[in-house]
């Protein structure tokens, strides 16, 4: 999502982020017409309306295209993935005054094979998977943390990044986790390599932390 902002020209697209559990229909109204410099009224179907003719004038007038992002939607309930569905409804379906994208875990994509949800599935247009990476860059991504932390000599092992990568299956936040459990019960062993043993200490370190 940082790289999609970074891409955007400020001058032609202008982007709204939301990123809240346990969103209610008037409190995503209130926060966009906020983002959009607003004062949202109180009550949500007002706030809608605000809402919907601050973005078509951000596209027609202004020539802004807004873009709507909905980060960590597989928390979404389903009155509000309903309720968003209203929103991409417009002009019978030929027009649609935003770019709408949802972000989450793949309990989102689950979610949306549900049967009660298709109606909102059949508008998403574009599907991406972010999939796990790869050994090699499991092992380029650590080194390019430590690279950034100012480590210059080899902290983790050809064979301890690749242990990691077993355990992470790449999954960029779950090989963060690791390393840094990794490297705290380094620091506690006062050891200046890790190895695996220490890998594997890590990982049962936070699987009592998750069972907990």
């Amino acid at each position: 999502m940082r790289a999609l902002a970074a891409s955007l020209d400020p001058s032609r697209h202008h982007l709204l982020y939301v990123a809240q559990s346990g969103l209610t229909p008037r409190h995503l109204y209130r926060e966009l017409c906020l983002q959009l410099s607003i004062q949202p009224t109180f009550h949500a179907a007002d706030a809608r309306r605000q809402l919907m003719a601050a973005l078509w004038d951000s596209q027609q007038k202004l020539e802004r295209q807004p873009v709507v992002v909905i980060d960590e939607a597989h928390l979404l309930s389903p009155l509000l993935l309903e309720e968003i569905r209203f929103l991409t409804n417009h002009q019978m379906d030929s027009a649609s005054p935003m770019a709408l994208c949802l972000v989450g875990q793949a309990e989102l994509r689950s979610k949306l094979r549900l049967q009660v949800f298709a109606a909102i599935s059949q508008r998403i247009t574009l599907r991406y998977h972010l999939a796990g990476l790869t050994e090699p860059e499991t092992k380029a991504y650590i080194q390019h943390h430590l690279k950034v932390a100012g480590v210059s000599h080899a902290l983790f092992s050809e064979d301890t990044a690749r242990l990691i990568y077993q355990y992470t299956k790449g999954i960029p936040r779950q090989v963060n986790n690791l390393c840094t459990a990794a490297l705290l019960a380094g620091y506690s062993g006062q050891r200046k390599i890790i190895e695996e043993s220490t890998v594997k200490q890590a990982l049962l370190e936070l699987q009592d932390e998750i069972a907990g």
